[in-house]
């Protein structure tokens, strides 16, 4: 759902109505636990020269989270747990799996909860892989 409670549909050109308005956040920790309030509509960005590894919330149908970075670093997503499944390509991973960018700088990918177990890939830059159980 957005954040008007909505679910989300597909318009009649066939784009879809996603709004990415939420908080901008320049992260250089490692590793970052993202919570609910992060993937509505926010925009994480690894601001350094480090890998950095994210964690989604517990998925909910409508989230929605763009991933982007820098510099010429992996940016890491994890599943929330083994109960979900991230959609990479069209391709469902296993559950649990992580996505690994391909450490270009300017990579991004945004992901979009379509169930409450199931995150989508939307769009991307670089060729986002499976990054296998985290």
């Amino acid at each position: 759902m957005d954040t008007d409670g909505n679910k989300l549909t597909v318009n009649s050109d066939g784009t879809l109505p996603v709004r990415i308005s939420g908080n901008i956040t320049l992260d250089t920790t490692a590793t970052v636990v993202l919570t609910a309030s992060d993937c509505q509509g926010g925009i994480r960005i690894n601001n350094d020269n480090d890998v950095i590894d994210y964690t989604l919330p517990d998925a909910v149908e409508g989230q929605r989270c763009l991933f982007q970075s820098m510099f010429a670093a992996v940016v890491t997503v994890d599943a929330f747990d083994t109960g979900e499944s991230i959609v990479l390509d069209g391709t469902t991973l296993t559950a649990g799996n992580a996505i690994d960018s391909p450490g270009g700088a300017g990579d991004y990918i945004l992901l979009i909860a379509i169930s409450d177990t199931q995150w989508v890939s939307m769009g991307r830059s670089g060729n986002w892989i499976d990054g296998g159980a985290d």
